[in-house]
């Protein structure tokens, strides 16, 4: 997606029965939005914040340490997600690659525990 990303994004990942809610604040010049959604371990496809670029989230564990989410729109996979956990847990790398509506974006993010 074309355009400046936010300044700060905080980013709160807790647990849930087979799952995690991943609740997300973007700020910084003119974006102030937030996010919030819950993920499983089963594979399936689940809704997700109307925010968000896709429809529905599907979630497997692929380690103890890393995950791999699969977005969906409109029933179609459009974006693939990798989450990964470093071995001291104070760093999340999450890798993003999509297409939606013929724009193909990637990202990398390093985010830190406060």
């Amino acid at each position: 997606m074309p355009g400046p990303g936010p300044a700060t994004r905080t980013l709160t990942i807790s647990a849930v029965d087979n799952g995690l809610r991943f609740f997300t604040h973007d700020s910084g010049g003119f974006i102030d939005e937030r996010t919030e959604y819950i993920v499983y371990f089963d594979g399936m496809d689940h809704p997700v914040d109307a925010a968000l670029r896709v429809d529905t989230f599907a979630v497997k564990r692929v380690a103890a340490n890393m995950i791999e989410r699969t977005g969906k729109l409109r029933g179609m996979a459009v974006e693939t997600a990798t989450f990964k956990v470093s071995a001291d847990a104070k760093t999340l790398t999450i890798t993003t690659q999509g297409s939606i509506r013929e724009s193909d974006y990637s990202s990398t993010q390093i985010l830190t525990k406060l």
